[in-house]
């Protein structure tokens, strides 16, 4: 137990010390001239004056990875990503689940129990496994001006309407911080699928000429388009959701494209949907056009980063096995670590438990360092190329 401790600490301290430099990145890399206008205390209240010395940080976004799937799961790793540099500013690590815990709460043995064995217990989540995300992600927000002093002005998340109205009802800045919500666009173009998905199964549009499969994935695709396209304007995205066959050599139509580069007398134009069956996806298209949905998708911004670390996290601690809390924290630690600077910055950790790493240490990290170098320079490379 001791050295599983040991272990944690350790971990923690380099995880907070890669997390701290996260931070200070996301603010060089948001910081901009309207964080710099001077804010006016309504009140000589002290509380009021301390926000002077606090930096706002423009957006974040959070996600919560657990063991099992579902919500039956008893541990859950959960984190806030800084939106501009993609790496990890805060994590919390929640679990169910107590080995040394006997009877039931409230019962005479638990009681026993609770006054003899609470300093044992790992468990530091009471409520249902689909509470923990909302929990974790509150706390996240309480801690960040002790923390860091900082405040985070926007938080993105999957469309979890709970986890952002516990984020609002716990006042993490006081009443005068109003605190946007933004969307994952791949979530919302999911959801456009989805929604299409559920017209076609419950008013049976589905057969040959209607509303297939590979003409759901088609719109899906273009939605998803239009929204990426034009991540800066809301008009332009609306326009761009409702005349997905605008005319122009850019047009998602390939008809459009004919037209432009002056070969429609070529062009073979495949079947298009019944009038009937477009009245009816009309409605999906107005639910997920509304002003509202798409201002929350401006900056065109993911949650890719945050699925990345969770790949980290579960190839270290491999779903198939169940461990408890401290085991949780030091797979959590270590891929902060691993996800913010690669295998190199397990040396930091090697150092922090007094082990002196070895040559063949050294060869690893830096080769490892020098691959993920080039395999950046290649994608940068590549995306150069995509129109």
């Amino acid at each position: 137990m001791q050295l599983l401790l040991k272990y944690v600490i350790s971990e923690s301290r380099v995880a907070d010390k890669f997390m701290s430099e996260a931070i200070d990145e996301e603010l060089r890399l948001t910081r901009t001239n309207s964080q710099n206008e001077i804010y006016e205390p309504e009140s000589v209240n002290p509380e009021d004056i301390s926000q002077l010395s606090i930096e706002d940080l423009d957006g974040v976004q959070g996600d919560g990875t657990w063991q099992r799937r579902g919500h039956i799961s008893y541990n859950g790793v959960f984190t806030i990503l800084g939106q501009e540099s993609g790496k990890i500013i805060d994590l919390e690590v929640l679990s169910s689940y107590c080995l040394w815990i006997h009877g039931s709460e409230g019962t005479k043995e638990w009681e026993i129990w609770y006054s003899a064995y609470l300093p044992s217990c790992t468990k530091n989540h009471w409520g249902s496994s689909g509470s923990m995300e909302s929990s974790a992600i509150v706390d996240i927000f309480s801690r960040s001006i002790e923390k860091y002093n900082v405040k985070y002005m926007s938080y993105l998340g999957d469309g979890d309407s709970s986890t952002f109205s516990n984020i609002i009802n716990s006042k993490p800045y006081g009443t005068h911080v109003t605190i946007s919500q933004k969307e994952c666009c791949d979530h919302v173009q999911k959801r456009f699928g989805t929604q299409l998905r559920n017209l076609k199964k419950n008013k049976k549009l589905g057969g040959k000429g209607k509303l297939t499969d590979n003409i759901i994935d088609t719109l899906q695709t273009y939605y998803d388009n239009a929204i990426r396209e034009h991540r800066d304007s809301i008009e332009d995205m609306t326009r761009a959701i409702w005349y997905m066959h605008c005319p122009g050599s850019n047009s998602c139509c390939k008809y459009q494209k004919a037209v432009a580069e002056g070969k429609q007398d070529a062009y073979v134009h495949p079947q298009t949907l019944p009038e009937e069956i477009f009245n009816e996806i009309k409605v999906v298209f107005e639910k997920l056009s509304e002003p509202e949905l798409l201002r929350k998708c401006l900056g065109g911004k993911t949650q890719n980063a945050n699925e990345s670390f969770n790949n980290v996290l579960w190839n270290i601690a491999p779903k198939t096995d169940f461990v408890g809390l401290e085991t949780l924290q030091i797979s959590a630690f270590l891929a902060c670590i691993m996800f913010s600077s690669g295998w190199k910055g397990l040396l930091y950790l090697m150092s922090e438990l007094n082990i002196k790493p070895g040559k063949n240490a050294l060869f690893v990290a830096e080769d490892c360092y020098a691959f993920q170098l080039l395999m950046m320079v290649h994608i940068i490379n590549s995306r150069q190329y995509i129109v």
